[in-house]
Order: structure tokens, then sequence, then C-alpha cells
């Protein structure tokens, strides 16, 4: 699907934001189903509101889902709800607020082409991926895997792969590079955040790296 209106990667900040996570059935959205969406609001570093659904697939679930999310077909039937509901409320939560995410690209492909598919609209909102910023603040580290994030920054959370619980721990990824830039005098303020000076992020790597 050609996604003509789909929202920019940006390398910003934004003062207010919602961050988010999905679960699906598999990795290609042509194929695949959004089965969880959670997501947080965020203003000055601080969650404001939250959300959380399930959506029930049109197929079960595999094992292998189930072994990676936790999600199972018996939750999926008892508290799942239709693709229309579920993306039409999560629309209204964000708005048109900047999405922030981990590997984020993935997540809004899925979102735009469910939201196309199943309200007739495209999701437009602007973006900044967690991924694509630490790679560039910290291209010194091993990899740029959420877990690898987070135990560099010094993050603890236990539940891993639910929707709510991977959104609020690139939030908080977010808001640790958001104030080690800040401190570095790497950002440039802009109406309603701040965008990332790549010539002065360039300058301090060569000179000292990170």
């Amino acid at each position: 699907m050609a996604r003509e209106h789909k929202g920019k990667s940006r390398l910003f900040f934004a003062d207010e934001y919602a961050a988010l996570d999905i679960e699906t059935t598999g990795l290609s959205p042509a194929y695949c189903e959004i089965i969880e969406i959670g997501a947080v609001r965020v203003k000055n570093g601080e969650i404001t509101e939250r959300f959380e659904a399930l959506i029930r697939p049109s197929e079960p679930v595999s094992q292998f889902i189930t072994g990676l999310t936790g999600i199972t077909n018996e939750e999926l039937e008892r508290n799942g709800r239709q693709p229309e509901i579920v993306l039409a409320e999560f629309s209204k939560f964000i708005g048109d607020s900047l999405l922030v995410g981990q590997n984020v690209n993935f997540d809004i492909n899925f979102l735009y082409d469910g939201m196309m598919k199943h309200l007739g609209q495209p999701l437009t909102n602007h973006f900044a991926d967690t991924l694509r910023l630490s790679s560039n603040i910290f291209p010194d580290l091993s990899d740029h895997k959420l877990d690898t994030l987070k135990k560099a920054f010094g993050i603890e959370n236990d539940v891993a792969h639910r929707g709510l619980s991977d959104c609020i721990d690139a939030m908080k990824c977010y808001e640790y590079m958001r104030n080690y830039s800040m401190e570095r005098g790497l950002l440039v303020a802009e109406e309603n955040g701040y965008s990332l000076n790549k010539k002065k992020l360039k300058t301090m790597l060569s000179g000292t790296g990170v």
C-alpha cells in the first residue's frame, strides 16, 4: 500500500506527545493484524492519559505470538473489540500529536493501513523514533534495541512485549535522551519542542565520544 499521506520521521523532542506500541499477529501490514494498542499522552515528561485496548483478529493467533506477547486467543475472544471501534478511539486519543515509539515506523505502517481499511482515513501524524534518535545520539552502543537502551539508561520494567508497558519504556528512553541532549546543548528550540542539532552533535561526538 502506498502511504502518500504518512507523516514524517523527525529528530524532535516535543513538549507534548503520545507514545505508543502495538502488538500484531506478524510482521507484514499487508497480511497481519493489530491485536493490541497501548499508548500514553505525555506533557512535560509526565503521563497525563493512558490508552490500552485489545483488538479481536479475524483468525486465531499462533502459539509463537502468544509466547512472544503473552496475549492468548481466550483473552482476545473475551476482551478484544472490533478494529474499527478501537482505531476510532485511538485516533481521537492521539489527535494531531507527535507519535513516539521504539522502531515506531513499524507501528505507524500497521496503524496507517488499519485506519485506511477500517476508518477510511490515513494516519498523518509526524513521529519520532527512539531507535533513530539513539543511533544518532549514542552511535557507540552495541545496538539500539529497546532492552539495550533501557539497560544503558538505567530504566527498569519487568513486563516486556505488551503494548502499554513497551510504550512507557519507549517514553522513558525518549525523555532520557531529551534531558541528555538538553544538558549538552544539542537541542534547538522550535515551536512545541526542540529539534536535534546534528552539527553540534557531530562536533561533540568527534571530540569526546559518548
